[in-house]
């Protein structure tokens, strides 16, 4: 009764989850028109990002770059206070008392190099004497001759009251309103000026984080994890400093990085039909894609005969192998399945069953075969998988070159004709028409690392199912190392690709021009690569907020019975894609830019002042 019982809620739940997707599915069939118009919706949010990205570049910059030190001195001062912060005492209090604590500290110890007053205390503090008139919540001190905001018999009983009229003849130090511990307490106090809070704990002028007395302990109570607290405020705030310094040592570079950014998002507003490039591309991946999954499939399905055992084995253990022995079905990948073998009883010399069913004659029944896996890699798959690599390569190779012929033709061309130009088509035709030996032979070198890359993962997955893990180490350290080396020669490539583009030279001498110009000017690279970094997560960011935000109040308008989960997963999806579209457009452009001002610098401004853009022109200086 129970395992039908069970049976019948697995059946419910299946049957749950399939009604599920199948309205999930349903909702998006049914707002599949909105999904179109949220695609408009997506593609115009990009071009209005680079719109506003020409004028609100700087500030982008400018931000992240004081964000980042404000960021390490807030994070310093964070953990400093939390070193000293007391159990019972909020954060906030804390930082307060730290902050006024430093400001009494630079204004009333020293006066000409000479001591004000003595901060020394000890014990409980009733011999303390300094001025401290603020509490540990930074809350200014009631005097103790007042009875406002708050009446307080302290001072009667602890002054010497010479008449009636409260005639006032301080006692224990307990003067203006300085903190005192006049009636022995834990440490020393006062009462506020807050009316909310009648008294609060203080402590002396320039106090260190844990050498105040904290009743309750100390918020984190290990003394070595405090320390390291402090310890790591200190780092925090020499990398901040460090920080300022390398941004004043590269001002120049930063405002250079911010005119590339206005120049290519002036360029991309100039020359909207640029974003259809990698609109393209992708169109023609997709389906070539297709196209080679389904040449592939083929091939990988081809099991070759005697690719696993077809003898049968004694045990499951020989059969398929342990944790550290590989078995005869599994001992390389892709690995075959062991199964057990019923035998055949009709049969009088069956390696399991034996003779008619009996098995006395045998010393051990053979019951377990191998099965073969579902695909197979050979030299066939070898080739089809590195003409697949080389062909996404070139793909990729030309929409590269094509966007930075695009870029130098409207950058070199003159200020009244710029607007006129056939930037796109020229790009396009000039990399099919001349450039196309240097397309494929950069893309042949990139597919050739990936391939190298690919057979050390088919090596570490033989390896893992001889399992020989000291090789599985080595191959994955291998592999690590040639993405490294891939990343490098892709960026190289790229460089090359615009060389190629601005200076017409072949693939050899535009990849050494290109790694040339990137070791001369390291730091400028390296100050647009971050720069792009932030421009290129902010694009997206934004872009998805905006298509998101829009979306779902079309959708609402539109189709309101509609559930909205399924349509903003997949607007989501493709607003990430189209941003990505743009970003990735963009970034290129920029780095053409870079190349196109190196070009440029080597002119002078005479020479440069007809053509180039308005943003760059007091940043190249003048030739002799």
């Amino acid at each position: 009764m129970g395992k039908t019982a069970e049976m019948l809620n697995v059946d419910e739940i299946s049957s749950a989850g399939y009604e599920g997707m199948g309205s999930a599915m349903g909702d998006v069939l049914d707002s599949i028109d909105t999904f179109v118009v949220v695609s408009v919706i997506a593609f115009v949010s990009g071009f209005v990002f680079l719109i506003l990205l020409r004028f609100m570049i700087g500030v982008v910059v400018w931000g992240s770059v004081f964000g980042v030190f404000f960021a390490f001195i807030c994070s310093g001062g964070a953990m400093y206070v939390r070193a000293g912060q007391c159990s019972g005492t909020s954060f906030t209090d804390t930082g307060k008392n730290y902050g006024v604590s430093a400001a009494g500290a630079a204004s009333n110890q020293l006066n000409g190099n000479q001591i004000v007053s003595d901060e020394s205390i000890s014990g409980n503090g009733a011999n303390y004497r300094g001025q401290q008139s603020r509490t540990r919540g930074a809350r200014k001190c009631q005097k103790w001759s007042d009875q406002s905001p708050h009446k307080q018999t302290t001072a009667a009983a602890y002054s010497n009251l010479t008449t009636l009229g409260f005639a006032w003849e301080p006692h224990n130090g307990m003067v203006e309103n300085y903190c005192r511990n006049p009636i022995g307490s834990v440490y020393i106090w006062c009462y506020t000026t807050d009316p909310q809070v009648r008294w609060e704990l203080c402590d002396p002028i320039g106090v260190h984080p844990w050498d105040h007395n904290c009743p309750n302990g100390f918020k984190v109570p290990d003394e070595k994890q405090r320390k390291m607290l402090e310890v790591f405020a200190y780092i925090l705030w020499v990398f901040g400093a460090i920080w300022c310094l390398v941004v004043c040592c590269i001002w120049g570079r930063i405002k250079l990085a911010v005119a590339l950014n206005k120049v290519a998002a002036k360029f991309l507003f100039n020359t909207p039909t640029i974003i259809f490039v990698p609109i393209v591309q992708a169109t023609i991946c997709i389906l070539w894609n297709v196209l080679w999954a389904g040449c592939a499939s083929f091939i990988l399905s081809q099991v070759a005969e005697g690719y696993v055992p077809s003898k049968a084995f004694t045990s499951y253990q020989i059969a398929a192998g342990t944790v550290d022995v590989p078995g005869e079905c599994t001992g390389k990948w892709p690995s075959g399945f062991a199964w057990k073998y019923e035998g055949n009883l009709n049969s009088t010399v069956d390696s399991c069953s034996g003779n008619l069913g009996d098995t006395s004659l045998l010393a051990l029944p053979a019951c377990w075969r191998c099965m073969p896996p579902r695909f197979m890699l050979d030299y066939r798959f070898a080739y089809v998988f590195f003409m697949y690599l080389w062909a996404n390569m070139f793909l990729i190779a030309v929409g590269q070159m094509t966007i930075a012929g695009a870029c130098g033709v409207w950058f070199f061309a003159a200020h009244d004709v710029k607007n006129k130009q056939k930037s796109v088509r020229v790009g396009l035709r000039n990399s099919w028409r001349y450039h196309l030996g240097t397309l494929a032979l950069g893309s042949f070198i990139i597919a050739a690392v990936q391939f190298i890359r690919y057979c050390i993962k088919y090596f570490e997955k033989q390896a893992s199912a001889q399992k020989n893990r000291v090789m599985v180490i080595v191959l994955k350290v291998l592999g690590y190392l040639i993405w490294c080396f891939e990343k490098c020669l892709k960026f190289i490539t790229k460089n090359a690709y615009i060389q190629c583009a601005l200076v017409g030279k072949n693939f050899c001498q535009s990849a050494k021009a290109a790694f040339s110009l990137i070791t001369r000017n390291m730091v400028r690279f390296g100050v647009m690569a971050m720069l792009g970094g932030v421009v290129n997560w902010l694009g997206i960011a934004l872009i998805m907020s905006i298509t998101l935000f829009v979306g779902y109040y079309v959708l609402e308008a539109m189709h309101p019975t509609v559930s909205p989960v399924m349509p903003m997963f997949l607007f989501a999806m493709m607003s990430y894609v189209v941003a990505r579209l743009f970003m990735m457009v963009f970034h290129l452009a920029c780095d053409t830019m870079m190349q196109c001002f190196i070009l440029t610098e080597d002119m002078g401004r005479e020479k440069a002042d007809g053509f180039v853009p308005a943003e760059l022109r007091n940043m190249i200086p003048d030739k002799e």
